[in-house]
């Protein structure tokens, strides 16, 4: 079994008004690790060990 993650490309939606926090230095280091890199996720059907795979775009 293979499974991908993907950053939504919709904005959250809510009843109520969202306060605007600026990102943290952490935060952005993250988000561009995210965009630079393809992620792939297996688990071992057998040991149901869960294998990642992170490569360079």
């Amino acid at each position: 079994m293979n499974a991908s993650a993907v950053k939504p490309n919709l904005p959250f939606a809510t009843a109520k008004k969202l306060d605007r926090t600026p990102a943290t230095e952490n935060n952005r280091k993250i988000a561009s690790f995210i965009d630079s890199h393809n992620f792939s996720f297996k688990i071992d059907e057998i040991t149901k060990e869960l294998k990642t795979i992170v490569t360079q775009k």
